[in-house]
């Protein structure tokens, strides 16, 4: 991506974006934009959404319709549960899901933009980037409960655990936030697609890795990441990727008038971006494009199948899909 376009990106858009994350909120984020109004929920269960109605995220909703009818100011309640009250009046049946949505756990993430990269190619290589363009950074940083969890579980310790769990030269914050996560994006400036290059965190896999191989820690040091990791950590770590990825999708659509949104085929990736070991988790690129509804396609972004025409041909002949693509 151009990094003209990065840095105007970064005086465009505010600095700290609230993001909150409820369980299951890409289901009814998904199927609020997928409808123009109101929808009867005999229709919807007839149609290529029914998956997206017995979602956990829409199915209180679904349950207290009592007239049939899915209306379209309350699904955009739980779509976007931080503009749940706003000028539009929620039905009884709203009111009741929205209730229920706030009895459960949620987290109120941070995002941030940082960039990743440079154009030069000598430095192409080990970017693990499709073409030789810096990247635009997405950080998922964790909520500010999370910050307090971590350093009252590690209050002797938390400066060690902390450096041993994030790596300087991945993209970070370095203020004494915690980035949870992160997503690199590449695209044209102002065109209306971007391909997920990456979605990836050190924190959770680094963490677990400390706790399998605990001999650099000392005894009291070990104490302290097993509580973190048993106490603190498990709120997070199965929902950072879902979160991460809603949250690509949301500023993509939101704020940047993105059309299409690509993520690679894990062998793809792993071909266009020179990764021969320490692959990323397949799960990433398998399971949770399908859960959000990306379609599996050998078509791939325009501005990368012209940079990278050769390879793309070559791994088109295997018949296997090279990517995910997820309209807005």
């Amino acid at each position: 991506m151009d990094p003209v376009f990065i840095r105007q990106l970064g005086l465009m858009l505010p600095p700290i974006m609230p993001f909150t994350y409820t369980p299951d909120r890409e289901s009814a984020w998904r199927l609020y934009h997928a409808l123009d109004g109101d929808a009867r929920l005999a229709d919807l269960r007839n149609s290529p959404l029914a998956p997206l109605v017995a979602r956990p995220g829409v199915a209180p909703l679904v349950a207290a319709s009592g007239d049939g009818i899915l209306r379209h100011a309350d699904l955009r309640a739980l779509a976007y549960p931080d503009r749940a009250f706003g000028k539009n009046p929620l039905s009884p049946a709203g009111e009741r899901a929205v209730r229920a949505l706030m009895d459960t756990v949620w987290h109120r993430y941070q995002l941030s933009l940082a960039h990743w990269g440079t154009t030069r190619r000598t430095d192409w290589s080990w970017q693990q980037t499709s073409r030789p363009e810096p990247s635009l950074v997405l950080q998922l940083n964790f909520p500010a409960s999370h910050q307090s969890d971590f350093w009252r579980a590690v209050q002797h310790c938390g400066k060690i655990l902390r450096g041993r769990m994030e790596c300087q030269s991945h993209p970070t914050r370095d203020d004494g936030v915690i980035t949870a996560a992160w997503a690199r994006l590449d695209g044209e400036p102002w065109g209306e697609e971007v391909l997920i290059e990456e979605l990836q965190s050190d924190w959770f896999r680094r963490a677990l890795q400390l706790q399998r191989h605990p001999h650099s820690l000392q005894i009291r040091d070990r104490a302290a990441l097993d509580h973190y990791i048993r106490h603190v950590m498990p709120a997070y770590a199965a929902e950072w990727p879902k979160a991460m990825l809603l949250a690509v999708l949301v500023m993509c659509r939101s704020e940047l008038g993105i059309r299409r949104v690509w993520l690679h085929q894990p062998h793809t990736g792993a071909k266009l971006k020179s990764i021969e070991w320490d692959l990323p988790p397949r799960s990433l690129y398998t399971s949770l494009p399908k859960r959000f509804g990306f379609t599996p396609t050998q078509e791939a972004p325009d501005f990368l199948d012209a940079k990278r025409r050769r390879q793309l041909a070559a791994l088109r002949r295997s018949g296997k899909p090279l990517f995910w693509r997820f309209d807005l």
